[in-house]
């Protein structure tokens, strides 16, 4: 019975140790939380719910299923180790990782529904911000771009334009068009800018300069 749980600690234990390694590698898509981000906007979080009612990995998923090993031949060494006779330790350690277990799936079920409430963006918030093309924008069509928010990180977002934009290329978002946005060239945003000052500081210096002469 020892070697049975040392055995199940030891492969559960590595196992889980290494799949956690995969997941902070490849993010949270592996852990099973496949998010959709197709801005819609408040923006879609389309996912594999798996059995989990927030998302991400349901109760019986890899990362569940190897913690429950390691956690049985933790509680069943545990058991052993405080006197509970052999043909008993099984019981007690499928209760003990049952319950360790259940405790851990609340813990993330709460950390994914806090996760996806703060990680909310409003489109109509995204005005003035830089992004790149993905999907080349043709004119009277729809293209996509990426933009970097803090609460979201890296999304794609419908996008359109008064010309054609390729791919890779610098814009600003101008405002939002319900799931979609428009936006504008970088270069050409920040040149229109520049003679949108000038001629505001032009007609401001003429205006002033009618004002001191009538006086």
């Amino acid at each position: 019975m020892l070697w049975l749980f040392i055995t199940y600690a030891l492969i559960g234990g590595i196992s889980l140790l290494f799949l956690i390694l995969i997941m902070a590698i490849g993010g949270l898509d592996t852990l099973g939380l496949d998010m959709d981000v197709d801005v819609d906007l408040d923006i879609d979080a389309d996912m594999d719910v798996g059995g989990g009612g927030a998302g991400g990995p349901g109760f019986f998923s890899l990362p569940f299923l190897l913690a429950a090993m390691s956690s049985f031949g933790g509680v069943g060494l545990l058991a052993l180790w405080a006197g509970v006779p052999p043909w008993l330790s099984p019981f007690v350690a499928v209760g003990g990782s049952a319950f360790i277990i259940v405790i851990v799936f609340v813990m993330v079920q709460r950390f994914l529904q806090k996760f996806i409430s703060d990680s909310t963006v409003n489109i109509s918030s995204l005005k003035g911000t830089k992004g790149t093309v993905s999907v080349p924008i043709i004119k009277g069509g729809e293209g996509q771009i990426v933009v970097i928010t803090e609460e979201r990180g890296r999304m794609l977002i419908g996008a359109v334009a008064g010309e054609d934009i390729p791919a890779n290329e610098d814009i600003v978002i101008l405002e939002s068009l319900g799931d979609s946005v428009k936006v504008m060239p970088l270069a050409k945003y920040r040149t229109h800018k520049a003679t949108q000052a000038r001629t505001n500081a032009r007609k401001h210096k003429k205006k002033k300069g009618r004002t001191t002469k009538n006086t």
